[in-house]
């Protein structure tokens, strides 16, 4: 493997660790070219905190798609430990996440919505659908402004 970004153009060193991205990784690794480690934001010392608190870690600023790359990693290792920390941290910010989600759209919690993973904002944006959606068939509003607005086009004008 050739370090791309060396200016000299020299080969790497064995045993030299570099940051690669997973797709690289994953075949480089299939192809036993390489040997992977977990990354740091992945590791035990990540698992301790993300357990003790996991409403109060900010996943999106690590990474996006924090669940989604997990288990990838996950697979890639073979860890079902990893899996499982994933899945008991998802389930402790979920609980929270139906906690705040009924006045999600305030300002006040503004600023846990800005911790959550894009998985988790799904979730919540679900939820918030589904809620509006449910509020509209119990009040007996099951037409769309959009198929109100079609039927006042359809509408001759002198018929009303």
């Amino acid at each position: 493997v050739t370090w791309t970004e060396n200016s000299s153009g020299e080969n790497l060193k064995a045993e030299s660790r570099v940051q690669v991205s997973l797709w690289l990784a994953d075949t480089l690794s299939t192809r036993e070219m390489v040997e992977l480690e977990i990354p740091d934001f992945l590791g035990k010392q990540f698992e301790q905190n993300f357990l003790a608190d996991p409403v109060a870690m900010n996943l999106r600023d690590r990474c996006p798609l924090f669940y989604e790359l997990g288990r990838r990693i996950s697979g890639l290792f073979g860890d079902s430990s990893m899996t499982s920390m994933l899945l008991k941290g998802l389930a402790a910010r979920y609980k929270e996440i139906i906690v705040r989600s009924t006045v999600w759209r305030s300002n006040t919690h503004a600023p846990f919505a800005s911790k959550l993973a894009s998985l988790e904002e799904h979730l919540v944006n679900t939820k918030y659908n589904a809620e509006r959606k449910l509020y509209k068939w119990t009040t007996g509003d099951l037409r769309s402004s959009r198929e109100l607005s079609r039927k006042r086009k359809a509408q001759p004008a002198n018929s009303l």
